[in-house]
């Protein structure tokens, strides 16, 4: 598939690989809605048979690029062949390109509907024979995080090294949960929180009595290496989503930051005490305690050797 784009392109099209981004959202079209819907749309200004479209960007800005290729003929070889060239903006007349780019959306969003309806009505069966956290809707837990992480590593997204090899280690171990985790069930399997939410805790504000009695809950340990660094899913959590919709979409939800309460932390991350500080984190550390330890060793050894 296609790079993701910059965030301030609306909408892009790669036209060879057939490929539409709208907003944050990329879709691989199939060759026939391509050449039922979108095709139409394109011939004949923006595609022809001696001159296609290959790239077609417009910015929030109303700003746009245009990259075509034609087919040319050197003369001095006799060959023809496709050649690709910037297509001057200031030939196509603004309505134009704006009419163009509302066309595209709306047979984007048709075709997103389509397919992730679709998509939602298979899950949704699954659920109509139970609503309980199987190893299968692991694998699509497991599945949906590295797909939506895979902008990370594009091309044109800005990102310093630093963060990128966090996403590395966290996109690693989850692909590797199948090796390290031997649990008895899939309520006890553990996911790592992003690399976003391990160093936005860096920027917090900690009361100092809550750093005095529990520590820096892994602010300072290497990514990955503390409980603090990890959540679980319920089966009271799992239950609402699959009421609501499909297991694809509750998975997105349980993962943003705006949604953590639908979350179980490994070991619960807070920034102040809201009762008897001495009672309060007596609790905690008793609550953190019943961690299992031997995963948590498990994966420090891993780490320290490299396994990880």
């Amino acid at each position: 598939m296609a790079n993701r784009v910059s965030k301030n392109v609306e909408l892009y099209i790669n036209a060879p690989e057939r490929v539409i981004q709208y907003k944050s959202v990329q879709k691989q079209i199939t060759d026939d809605y391509w050449d039922t819907s979108i095709a139409p749309v394109l011939y004949p200004f923006w595609d022809n048979p001696k001159d296609k479209l290959e790239i077609f960007a417009y910015r929030h800005d109303d700003s746009f690029l245009i990259q075509r290729s034609k087919y040319k003929r050197n003369f001095k070889t006799g060959i023809s062949s496709w050649v690709s060239y910037d297509f001057d903006p200031s030939a196509a007349e603004p309505n134009v390109v704006v009419q163009f780019k509302n066309d595209i959306i709306d047979k984007f969003l048709e075709y997103k509907g389509t397919t992730e309806k679709t998509y939602q009505d298979a899950i949704a069966q699954e659920y109509s024979r139970t609503n309980t956290l199987t190893w299968k809707h692991i694998n699509v837990v497991r599945k949906f995080l590295l797909q939506d992480s895979d902008f990370i590593f594009c091309s044109d997204y800005e990102i310093d090294e630093e963060r990128k090899n966090l996403w590395r280690q966290y996109r690693q171990y989850i692909r590797d949960i199948p090796g390290l985790q031997s649990v008895d069930s899939p309520y006890d399997i553990v996911f790592p929180i992003t690399p976003d939410e391990y160093l936005k805790r860096k920027e917090l504000y900690i009361e100092p009595e809550v750093v005095e009695k529990l520590g820096d809950q892994g602010i300072n340990d290497p990514f990955l290496t503390s409980s603090y660094h990890f959540w679980k899913m319920t089966s009271n959590t799992l239950s609402t989503f699959a009421q609501r919709m499909s297991f694809y979409i509750a998975s997105r939800t349980i993962t943003s930051d705006n949604n953590s309460e639908n979350r179980v932390l490994v070991s619960n991350f807070i920034t102040k005490f809201t009762a008897n500080p001495d009672v309060q984190s007596a609790r905690i550390k008793l609550e953190n305690d019943k961690v299992n330890r031997d995963f948590i060793d498990d994966l420090l050894n891993k780490i320290e050797t490299g396994e990880l």
